[in-house]
């Protein structure tokens, strides 16, 4: 789309400038009222009000859609043509005031929705605020109950341990002696047992023979062995003139100087 007025064109004294416009902006427009434009584009630049001016223009090819590109020529209108210029420059004023109405009303609308969207997001966050300090302090709870369940836990587990370490030490004679009467059967006569000290005991003893003394010491310190008792070998002593002899050991609860 062109205008070429070869008055215009031919004038030494027209003002010629390219012209960038928005093609949204010209779309609509029809040739007089787009060379109404480009006047009006032009007259600061060219000293010529655009009610006087005379225009020729040609489109030049742009790579941007968005833009519309023109070669602009400009001279003073004849006398005669005044006021068909005055009327085209009435028709471009009502065009930017139009548009000026347009851009102001879409900014006014922009500025209800974020109004309101920003209303909208001070009234979730007003609703929030509580729950946000509910969901804290359900939160603090939770971590006391932890901390409560941990100590009753610890608290159990200590109180069935030491349950534990009671039945061990209350069964831990019975458990000796019932190992002693099985190991020190046959030729073997018990003469005592005493306790010079708590989970500790003597054994006092004769054997026919002394190696018969050493094997009962030996399956005896086995059997006590299995249930927490550590044997400790005494003497062993001929008796008379045959080969009877006396012997002894002591038998002491491991740990139990140490209460476990």
């Amino acid at each position: 789309m062109a205008i070429e007025n070869q008055r215009t064109i031919d004038n030494p004294k027209a003002f010629r400038q390219q012209v960038r416009l928005a093609t949204v902006q010209v779309a609509a427009l029809g040739d007089g009222e787009l060379a109404a434009a480009l006047a009006y584009e032009l007259e600061p630049f060219s000293g010529i009000p655009a009610a006087e001016a005379e225009v020729a223009w040609r489109e030049t090819p742009e790579s941007n859609p968005a833009v519309k590109v023109y070669d602009v020529a400009v001279a003073r209108r004849r006398a005669k043509g005044g006021a068909q210029g005055r009327g085209a420059a009435r028709r471009l004023n009502a065009i930017v005031c139009a548009a000026a109405l347009m851009a102001a009303l879409a900014v006014a609308v922009d500025a209800l929705v974020l109004a309101a969207r920003r209303a909208e997001l001070r009234r979730a966050v007003a609703a929030r605020l509580p729950l946000d300090g509910e969901l804290r302090r359900l939160e603090e709870r939770e971590r006391e109950l932890r901390e409560e369940a941990r100590a009753i836990r610890e608290r159990r587990e200590g109180a069935q341990s030491a349950q534990e370490k009671v039945d061990a030490m209350r069964s831990a004679v019975p458990d000796a002696l019932g190992a002693i009467a099985a190991a020190c059967g046959g030729r073997i006569v018990v003469k005592g047992i005493s306790s010079p000290a708590p989970f500790e005991l003597e054994i006092a003893a004769v054997a026919v023979t002394p190696e018969s003394a050493a094997a009962t010491m030996a399956r005896l310190g086995e059997a006590v062995s299995a249930k927490g008792w550590l044997l400790e070998p005494g003497g062993v002593a001929a008796v008379g003139a045959g080969d009877m002899v006396d012997f002894a050991c002591r038998l002491r609860r491991v740990g139990a100087k140490e209460g476990k």
